[in-house]
């Protein structure tokens, strides 16, 4: 037995028994374990052996075992810092997965009756990751996509994730504002730049920043909010025993037979999901929206087995994580005059793409535009349409085409076909997003503004708008609804 496995077994003895134990009943807890493992000539465990595994401890795991006074006659060994081992810190994961290892090895002989996960892909990636952490140098990550497309981008690790045994590195990523969260097992290489070094925001706290979310679907421009839900029977039980997410706080209910529970947090498609997979045993109560969100969820579960009479929005079943989100301006009264074309590219539900080009419209006079020097000189140099499309068309590729409103897609349409591009009857996909999210969030949203529905979507407009937020802000929608 290595020394490791000597203090991790101490250390779970005292948790177990969180009100102490003697010397003499931990000495008699050790020579019980010793001879259920026929090592009747193992290390006793007397008081000099004891400070030495606790003096371990503390430079191991900075967990701190005291003796404690109970009465006169009787002194107790505790755990003074409990908080190591049953917070969300590091300390406690090592512990506790050092636990479990420590116990089954007891018991190899029972091998092939203990039936366990497998471990995920990209743990060899955890020390490159925590290097790069520790000496604030950025990396070049090569990330392989579920489907297969492969690309290469260079950010500046900020934290990793653990989540439902998987590994997740945080990043700000190079050309995008906000940060980025990859899955290890989807990273091929990690590559350390030395030369590159990065400074962590003096605000920036993990913890604060997951804190918001449930899983790993990150959406920033997605506000928390209050959700309420109702459960009955068992999963009743076991939300009040397992909370569902840290801000977890049970209400008053209707009766003894369920039982009400709230949370604030951001109402990602990671947390609908979750709740949806809790079944017919848990309803969403609030808000509107997301109990909107899940009716359809529903719906479309019936309509898909039992072929109930529902007729879901096609879009929603075309999208499936993959789209471009896309935001044009024309510069005068002709649909095909574009002067802006930006795009927010999402594969697998994430944004792996944003671009943004000014366009000399076609014909060059500037009726829709403000009298602005700077943006008229852009335009007088900037690249044709074709140019533009050209640069992105491989990443476009034959993804659903996604704007706000109905006027972004006559106006895509016309330019493509001004240009002989791509005829505006072809098989390609048009979503208009504003027609998805009218019928969830009512009828009498006024003028269906992108401030209106993202006031009432809890998505939040950034205070320093960018060249593509139009077309993220549209993903962003696309992702919530659709």
């Amino acid at each position: 037995m290595t020394q490791i496995e000597k203090y991790i077994w101490l250390i779970g003895k005292l948790k177990t028994f969180s009100t102490g134990l003697t010397l003499q009943e931990l000495s008699d807890a050790w020579s019980l374990k010793m001879e259920g493992e026929s090592r009747l000539n193992g290390e006793s465990l007397d008081r000099q052996t004891l400070k030495r595994w606790r003096d371990g401890i503390y430079k191991a795991f900075n967990i701190s075992i005291i003796s404690k006074r109970v009465s006169s006659e009787r002194y107790v060994y505790i755990i003074e810092n409990p908080e190591k081992i049953d917070g969300k810190n590091v300390e406690s994961w090592v512990i506790n997965s050092l636990s479990i290892f420590n116990t089954l090895n007891a018991y190899r002989r029972l091998d092939d009756r203990i039936v366990s996960d497998f471990v995920p892909r990209g743990i060899e990636h955890l020390q490159s990751s925590l290097e790069a952490m520790s000496a604030s140098c950025a990396v070049r990550l090569t990330v392989k996509s579920y489907s297969g497309s492969e690309f290469i981008i260079v950010a500046a690790p900020y934290a990793l994730r653990q989540h439902n045994n998987r590994w997740y590195v945080l990043c700000q990523v190079d050309n995008f504002d906000s940060l980025q969260l990859y899955a290890l097992e989807n990273v091929t290489n990690v590559e350390l730049l030395n030369d590159r070094k990065f400074k962590l925001p003096h605000d920036f706290n993990a913890d604060e920043y997951f804190s918001r979310f449930f899983g790993v679907t990150i959406m920033e421009n997605v506000k928390p909010q209050l959700v309420k839900i109702r459960a009955w029977g068992k999963e009743a039980e076991q939300i009040r025993a397992l909370p569902i997410h840290p801000t977890q706080e049970e209400l008053p209910s209707e009766g003894e037979e369920c039982a009400d529970f709230r949370y604030f947090v951001a109402p990602t498609p990671d947390f609908m999901n979750y709740l949806l997979g809790l079944g017919s045993n848990v309803e969403v109560l609030e808000p509107k929206q997301c109990r909107f969100e899940m009716e359809l969820k529903v719906k479309t579960l019936g309509n898909r087995y039992f072929g109930w009479p529902f007729d879901p929005d096609p879009s929603k079943i075309t999208l499936k994580g993959n789209f471009v989100a896309y935001d044009i301006k024309c510069a005068n009264e002709e649909d095909y005059s574009t002067y802006s074309f930006a795009v927010a590219i999402v594969r697998n539900y994430e944004i792996v793409l944003k671009f943004h080009s000014f366009v000399r419209p076609e014909p060059f006079n500037l009726e829709c535009i403000d009298d602005d020097n700077i943006i008229k000189e852009k335009l007088s140099d900037a690249p044709c349409f074709p140019e533009v499309w050209n640069q992105v068309k491989d990443d476009i590729s034959d993804l659903p085409l996604v704007s706000f409103f109905g006027m972004d897609e006559v106006s895509l349409k016309a330019t493509l076909a001004y240009y002989s591009i791509n005829h505006p009857d072809s098989d390609r996909t048009f979503v208009n997003v504003a027609e998805v999210v009218q019928p969830i969030l009512g009828q009498d949203v006024p003028w269906m503004t992108r401030s209106s529905i993202a006031a009432l979507s809890g998505i939040e407009v950034t205070d320093k708008p960018t060249e593509t937020s139009g077309a993220e802000f549209v993903a962003y929608l696309a992702l919530r609804y659709m």
